[in-house]
């Protein structure tokens, strides 16, 4: 999971929702080569988290989640399994 904490703060767009950093400068995250970089059974998830205001997070914020690559299913041995299972006790 790629996250991206963007401080929309700063910005002066009286219109608070574009307060963001322009996709320009965001080219070389989402632009990045990840089927030559990464083994292609790993998935990959944006998550884009922005303060727009001044106010607490919790009161001003932005989410979006966008799925690049979905992962490949592995199926995990029994050993390791059992192996978890046991650290619970």
């Amino acid at each position: 999971m790629v996250i991206l904490l963007d401080d929309g703060r700063h910005y002066n767009n009286p219109n608070f929702v574009f307060r963001t950093t322009p996709t320009e400068e965001l080219k070389e995250l989402y632009d990045f080569d990840w089927n030559t970089k990464m083994n292609t059974e790993v998935g990959i998830i944006y998550a884009y988290v922005n303060q727009l205001t001044s106010n607490h997070i919790n009161q001003t914020k932005g989410l979006g989640l966008r799925i690049e690559r979905e992962a490949k299913e592995r199926i995990q041995c029994d050993g390791l399994t059992e192996k978890i299972k046991n650290l619970n006790y």
